[in-house]
């Protein structure tokens, strides 16, 4: 499981209401490539949102796009 979360600063509500919507939105199974969110939630009163999503093994993001530039610079 991995933890995902939104700790602010103050009352701001448009990044907590964002990340909740979006949060919303990946509950559900969009396509086999989009990690789906399993639980998402709060405390008001600490002013933290948190997500919790499945841990999938493999490449980080920054390894994957390093890895692109490396073979696009060896490429003809």
């Amino acid at each position: 499981i991995v933890v995902r979360y939104l700790k602010q600063a103050g009352n701001v509500p448009m990044p907590r209401d964002l990340f909740e919507r979006e949060a919303a939105l990946l509950a559900a199974p969009l396509h086999p490539n989009i990690v789906r969110v399993l639980s998402y939630g709060g405390d008001s009163n600490l002013g933290l949102q948190f997500q919790l999503l499945p841990w999938l093994p493999g490449r980080t993001l920054t390894q994957w796009v390093e890895d692109r530039a490396v073979e696009q610079a060896l490429s003809p």
